[in-house]
């Protein structure tokens, strides 16, 4: 087994729940501990999963932060109170609603958005990788105006799942490159999202064609790259066009 913590968390660390999973990840800084983040998570979650005005979104208890389904209730019971959100509650246990324009000037005056110009790098840790990361992923990034960070190459001391949480946290936006189909990739592309955060995927094609990336996100619109020249010039494009120029500068 390798003895270097980068190499464990690509090939042999396993995402385990369990007790101690559930109660570490409980007592994190990111989970809300007072009522009043869960109401602003319950209701921010309603709007980044929003598409258009109007519509009824579908409020799962797990991602709502809520204790049981009778928290649930009372705070969407709330919020619809104080005219954030339109819902028609009952006792179905599966709850629904729809954000509504002052719930959207709510989170406008109250917003935890992080504008930064640093940005994440998910990615294999494989040498045949390094060419992507030096002569694309990175002046990519920088060309456009973002510093992109790699956890390999952050000083750290603690848990590297949890550094690894809190630079997503920073991050205006995360790149993920499925190439080599890394398990740690999934898992921070899919943190990301949660946390409403934009996730460019990119994927080699000959990895893309065989043996494919996972079927969750074959069909998001990855940027597959044949050469690392390829891959530079279609990332800094899709940053820019997708998230704007950011300010950062190496000089």
């Amino acid at each position: 087994m390798s003895e270097n913590p980068y190499d464990l968390l690509e090939e042999d660390v396993k995402y385990i729940i369990d007790e101690f999973t559930i109660s570490k990840y409980l007592s994190n800084s990111l989970i809300p501990h007072s009522f009043l983040e869960k109401f602003h998570k319950i209701l921010n979650y309603i709007n980044i999963n929003t598409t258009f005005y109007g519509e009824n979104i579908k409020i799962p208890l797990v991602c709502s932060y809520a204790m049981n389904n009778s928290e649930l209730f009372n705070i969407l019971s709330d919020l619809n109170s104080d005219g954030l959100i339109y819902c028609e509650l009952d006792d179905s246990e599966e709850y629904y609603a729809a954000i509504t324009s002052k719930g959207i000037e709510y989170l406008n005056q109250n917003s935890q958005t992080i504008k930064s110009d640093q940005c994440f790098i998910a990615m294999w840790f494989a040498d045949e990788m390094d060419s992507a990361w030096q002569d694309a992923i990175k002046p990519a990034c920088q060309s456009a105006g973002y510093d992109p960070k790699r956890i390999d190459e952050e000083p750290h001391n603690g848990d590297i799942v949890d550094k690894i949480m809190a630079m997503i946290r920073e991050s205006y936006f995360v790149i993920a490159d499925q190439t080599g189909n890394r398990g740690g990739v999934y898992f921070e592309a899919g943190f990301a999202k949660g946390l409403g955060k934009e996730v460019i995927f990119t994927c080699k094609k000959n990895w893309f064609d065989d043996p494919g990336v996972h079927f969750d996100t074959e069909h998001m619109n990855l940027i597959l790259w044949e050469d690392p020249e390829d891959l530079r010039e279609k990332l800094q494009y899709r940053i820019e066009a997708t998230l704007g120029k950011g300010s950062y500068s190496i000089i």
